[in-house]
């Protein structure tokens, strides 16, 4: 509509008739090849608009955050647990998918679901669904602490349990040897016919070539 907007009133300025002084002083070659400029940049003009929209109608914005929340028990030494699981939750709503790490306990899992399901109308992982063998409960002990959020409904979760866990040597170091380490996944449409994958993990911040060593046979995996 600007296209069409602007090309009418170049014709109306040029035609209109207190230009016809102007109109005197110009061939009509002259006229003839403005005319046509001014229809070549129209076309260029409609088609680059054209092609832009066509191009963007297709791309799509996701909103995406990672979040280590340290969730471990307070006895532990987690600090303001409750305040920043309220926090948390508000953070939420400001993003399409959120992929959550450190999510131990099933209370603190639940509390965050019961918002994000309840309040927000999102989706959330269970607890179950990206941890294997896990207790919960009453300790962390086999669980990966993972969860992920999504604004759009959950085609697919799975969840692949690391091979590879902490070292035994390290356990009261790291703790994670008491971990139930993996890969989470989930796929959702975020259109009728774009399907799209998220994974989300959490691995030990330690580092020194067993670990690595470690790490790269869980990338393998």
């Amino acid at each position: 509509y600007m296209v069409l907007y602007w090309l009418y009133m170049v014709l109306y300025w040029l035609y209109r008739p207190y230009n016809a002084e102007l109109r005197e002083k110009m061939s009509s070659k002259t006229r003839r090849n403005l005319l046509v400029s001014m229809l070549l940049c129209t076309f260029v003009i409609v088609g680059v608009s054209l092609g832009f929209h066509l191009y963007w109608s297709k791309v799509v914005s996701l909103h995406v955050l990672t979040l280590n929340t340290w969730l471990i028990p307070e006895v532990f030494g987690s600090k303001d647990k409750q305040d920043r699981i309220g926090g948390i939750c508000k953070l939420i709503q400001d993003y399409d998918v959120v992929l959550l790490q450190e999510i131990w306990m099933r209370n603190d899992h639940e509390i965050i679901k019961q918002w994000v399901e309840g309040v927000l109308g999102y989706h959330m992982t269970s607890y179950d669904e990206l941890s294997s063998n896990c207790d919960g409960l009453v300790t962390p002990s086999g669980c990966s602490g993972l969860a992920i959020v999504s604004r759009f409904a959950f085609d697919e979760v799975s969840f692949v349990r690391f091979k590879i866990q902490g070292s035994p040597l390290n356990m009261f170091l790291d703790g994670e040897f008491f971990a139930g380490k993996g890969l989470g996944r989930v796929t959702v449409k975020i259109l009728p016919n774009m399907a799209v994958d998220f994974l989300v993990t959490h691995l030990v911040s330690e580092s020194n070539y067993k670990i690595r060593e470690a790490k790269a046979h869980k990338l393998v995996q």
